[in-house]
């Protein structure tokens, strides 16, 4: 990340604390402003810091107990909701049960929840770990490669 770059390393550390401390996330003005670099170096530092965030987040595998689920994602729309609306993108979400806590989540935008998207998903969990989920036929990848307990829902359940 530091390789070649001009911008010395207290303003790459600075940037770095700046955003691992910012709850509202940084953009790349204010980080600008705030460590005394131009705009394009800004954005092109968070865009590295980003990255390297990603790259480390997917080194990480979910293990122990697991709830996965898909939801539909998009701005403010009126019309269908759930599965089959128009307009949005499907995010899967898998979050470690620590049982009164939540663990670590991984989540990821796919085209299509199906056998495909969810054999890759997978990927992100340990081989030994206990998959909870609905019982939508797009999640039987998970039975593939880790132990997988579906739950059919009834309406009733759903409501409460």
């Amino acid at each position: 990340m530091f390789d070649h770059s001009k911008v010395p390393l207290s303003k790459w550390f600075a940037a770095i604390y700046l955003v691992a401390t910012d709850k509202g996330g940084v953009s790349a003005l204010r980080l600008s402003k705030l460590i005394g670099v131009q705009w394009r170096t800004a954005r092109l530092m968070l865009r590295k810091l980003r990255a390297a965030m990603v790259e480390r987040d997917s080194r990480y595998l979910l293990d122990g107990l697991i709830e996965l689920d898909d939801a539909y994602v998009a701005g403010k729309r009126t019309g269908t909701r759930g599965r089959g609306a128009k307009g949005r993108k499907p995010v899967l979400f898998a979050v470690q049960n620590n049982g009164n806590t939540a663990g670590l989540m991984h989540a990821r935008v796919v085209d299509h929840v199906d056998f495909r998207s969810m054999e890759k998903f997978c990927s992100y969990l340990s081989a030994d770990v206990v998959v909870r989920s609905d019982a939508f036929t797009g999640m039987r990848a998970i039975s593939k490669s880790q132990e997988h307990h579906p739950k059919v829902t009834s309406p009733e359940e759903a409501a409460n």
